[in-house]
């Protein structure tokens, strides 16, 4: 039987909304992991999806592409940033369809996207670093921010108002050697000007009839404020003046960057009209992104990503006639402590959809996506009315606490 095989999976839920297109496809899935008990605490459990679950060590080639050889393999994906390599080098050596290792490490190592991208005005002041070296933070002001190379989901990623808390931030990351997912973490990482301004993001994906980048729209992204701009919220689609502008900029980035055959989410900031990019990712966005997306245009990034991946695969969209807007605000902590219950009296709808994750659960402060609690999504056709509508219904989303 065809099979596709998934390398892990992601927090965001789109890997699992791939696992059911394949599913109704009719291919035969398989989900490599070492990871089954982490996939229990999140709100998209991939292994309640999957036909067969295979345990091995990810995060080595040579294990997943001898595991692969022994099923009938059309595909090998990844929706997580810290096995798209591994994936992409698995399907070159099956001879099936990838996008160019060589690009996916340029986006995946950010430290390498900002070099090829740096001689351009709209990039950013930046200087890559590596642990063990003296820093000297002279040549920039404050705020600034400091990052890993390689991490997700903004795990680690410090804005630093001043000297004594950029020290702090470098060393809390030098600390940080394994991740949330158990990925060991490149020693280089990033210090870079913090760009004032709204933050967006591109969603656009690889026209193969055309062979070319087309833009499907872009996103409006809600961020906490401080030390930490997490992604609490979400608006699709962002109409902005400057759209033509933003997709020329937006494509010619993924082509100097060598990537194509894929989908990519492109964060980029507007700085007085100027576009600042903060990141590529060479794979679908995560933040229920994918499923604004769907609901308002009618295309599924998730199942084009499978096309471009999968051994004669082939994706037609669907239409979506009448304007639509969709809107996602996330779940957080309202404290530190055990959290006993996450309830409300909300109705699920076709308007309306919400998620949370498993309790009891421990919440941790608000740093990155990892301490995000679960999401509630409106749909409809006028923005304001839909925006006024998701805040309103977040509050009705009650925390309970062990005291």
């Amino acid at each position: 039987m065809k099979t596709i095989v998934f390398v892990e999976c992601n927090i965001s839920g789109t890997g699992v909304s791939a696992l059911k297109i394949a599913k109704r496809l009719g291919y035969h899935t398989v989900l490599f992991t070492k990871e089954c008990a982490f996939y229990r605490k999140i709100p998209d459990n991939p292994t309640l999806y999957v036909d067969d679950i295979i345990e091995l060590n990810t995060d080595c080639m040579v294990s997943v592409l001898h595991k692969a050889m022994q099923y009938n393999t059309v595909g090998v994906v990844a929706f997580d940033d810290y096995r798209l390599v591994t994936a992409a080098a698995v399907s070159h050596a099956l001879g099936l369809p990838s996008p160019s290792i060589k690009a996916l490490v340029s986006c995946r190592y950010k430290n390498i996207s900002r070099e090829i991208l740096s001689n351009k005005e709209e990039n950013i002041k930046f200087k890559v670093c590596q642990i063990g070296e003296n820093i000297d933070f002279s040549e920039f002001t404050f705020p600034l921010v400091v990052k890993p190379c390689d991490d997700s989901g903004s795990s680690q990623v410090t804005i630093c108002s001043n000297i004594e808390e950029a020290n702090i931030a470098v060393t809390e990351l030098i600390n940080f050697r394994i991740n949330n997912r158990g990925y060991k973490l490149s020693s280089y990482y990033l210090i870079e000007e913090f760009i004032q301004g709204s933050e967006y993001s591109a969603e656009v994906y690889w026209n193969i009839e055309l062979n070319q980048w087309e833009v499907l729209g872009i996103t409006e992204k809600i961020t906490t404020q401080g030390k930490y701009a997490v992604e609490i919220g979400h608006n699709f689609p962002c109409k902005l003046e400057l759209k033509n502008k933003i997709e020329e900029t937006i494509i010619g980035w993924l082509n100097r960057l060598g990537l194509s055959h894929t989908v990519a989410h492109v964060e980029f900031k507007l700085d007085n009209n100027k576009i600042r990019l903060i990141e590529v990712n060479p794979r679908v966005a995560g933040g229920m992104i994918d499923n604004l997306c769907e609901n308002v245009t009618g295309f599924s990034l998730v199942e084009c990503y499978l096309s471009l991946h999968v051994k004669g695969m082939s994706y037609i969209p669907q239409s979506v006639v009448e304007n639509r807007f969709a809107s996602i605000r996330f779940i957080t902590p309202t404290k530190l402590g055990t959290i006993k219950t996450i309830s409300t009296a909300l109705v699920l709808s076709p308007s309306l959809l919400y998620k949370f994750v498993s309790t009891p659960i421990d919440a941790k402060a608000l740093k990155d996506s990892y301490s995000r609690l679960g999401y509630i999504v409106v749909y409809g056709t006028c923005a304001e009315e839909v925006i006024t509508s998701v805040e309103s219904k977040l509050q009705q989303i009650k925390i309970e606490y062990i005291e």
